[in-house]
């Protein structure tokens, strides 16, 4: 993977003790819940678990009967796509996630383009039938959507007679200010479908995630899905219950949520003094990577692959726009030592710099 990957949480913060125990408790107490599962929407237990923690966190008043459970936030978001847009338009981000973009043009839906700044995506002067947003942490610039334009969208959505998906792929770590409500909490006329995933607060490897469906949607999927989710590990499911009914999982995110602030502060402080002229970043206090918007000539996937030479991991900010345009390096900090990250910042801004001086004037 490279050093500074961007999105990828720290596997030494895995709870492997506690995650261990939940796992051999379900095994002697319950089985046949670690081979067999009944309900197309993933295990009950689990459900209940994520209607709760939804409301702890994020501030969503739903019901275990809402909560469909995947394998991970991409099969939510699509499962979500390909029910509500039935051929007609959808809005995406630009910058946005690359494979929700891929999955909307190989169907060949009509795409309007969001323009995406500090502060989350701009308003369309039309409402599409379906909009894909990260409002809490936008992907991947880092920007957060303010309440009152979160509101416009909804009411937008409500007059359109079309739906919200909103992505909260990393809302639980923001390492300053006030904390910001889900989209869907603030939905009272249930337009907005919410996806979360445990892929970055836990690990990659649970291959686990889940969409919070309007109550009057529930029927609709209910229909449409006979059968659970063929990714979902059903060997995880009631083992992360246990996780999270024992206050496990809210202690593991507190304490990823302190490591990775140290990391933020130390890669920003890091950045922060890198000279103008290369480029800058907004510090959003979220998240788990920054975006450096560059201002050097080279195109960012020149500099990646050298960096990717070097041993890093940093990813290209132009593979994320449909127009290429954007251009900077997404840098992760989680998985590095907060007091490593110095060494490792100063050694891609060489790169950066002599990539730079190499082009001609």
């Amino acid at each position: 993977p490279g050093m500074l990957l961007p999105g990828a949480p720290d596997p030494g913060v895995f709870p492997a003790r506690p995650w261990a125990r939940c796992v051999s408790r379900v095994a002697r107490m319950n089985p046949l819940s670690l081979s067999h599962q009944e309900d197309a929407f993933g295990d009950p237990e689990l459900r209940r678990e994520i209607a709760a923690y939804a409301a702890r966190w994020r501030g969503i008043d739903c019901s275990a009967e809402q909560v469909l459970v995947t394998s991970g936030a991409r099969e939510a978001l699509e499962l979500a796509m390909e029910f509500l847009v039935e051929g007609e338009d959808i809005a995406l981000e630009a910058p946005g996630f690359t494979p929700t973009r891929r999955f909307a043009q190989a169907r060949g839906w009509p795409v309007q383009w969001l323009r995406a700044g500090a502060r989350g995506a701009e308003m369309p002067k039309k409402m599409a039938k379906v909009t894909l947003l990260t409002p809490s942490h936008q992907f991947p610039l880092g920007g957060t959507l303010p309440v009152p334009q979160r509101q416009a969208f909804l009411q937008a959505a409500r007059a359109r007679g079309g739906w919200i998906i909103e992505d909260d792929f990393d809302s639980e770590f923001r390492y300053g200010g006030q904390p910001v409500p889900a989209m869907a909490a603030l939905d009272r006329e249930g337009r907005c479908i919410y996806v979360g995933t445990f892929s970055k607060t836990f690990s990659h490897a649970l291959r686990l995630g889940y969409a919070i469906l309007p109550p009057a949607l529930v029927p609709r999927f209910r229909a449409q899905f006979i059968h659970p989710s063929a990714g979902a590990a059903i060997t995880a499911q009631r083992p992360l219950a246990e996780f999270m009914a024992s206050c496990q999982y809210d202690r593991h995110i507190r304490r990823a949520r302190r490591l990775y602030a140290e990391r933020y502060a130390a890669a920003a402080e890091a950045l922060a003094g890198w000279p103008e002229a290369l480029g800058c970043f907004h510090r959003h206090n979220a998240g788990m990577q920054i975006a450096f918007h560059l201002k050097c000539t080279p195109k960012d996937t020149e500099i990646c692959r050298r960096a990717a030479e070097a041993g890093y991991g940093v990813r290209p900010l132009s593979l994320h726009d449909p127009e290429g345009a954007a251009q900077g390096l997404l840098i992760g900090f989680c998985q590095t030592q907060a007091k490593d990250l110095p060494v490792q910042i100063a050694g891609l801004r060489r790169i950066v710099e002599n990539t730079c001086y190499d082009q001609p004037k």
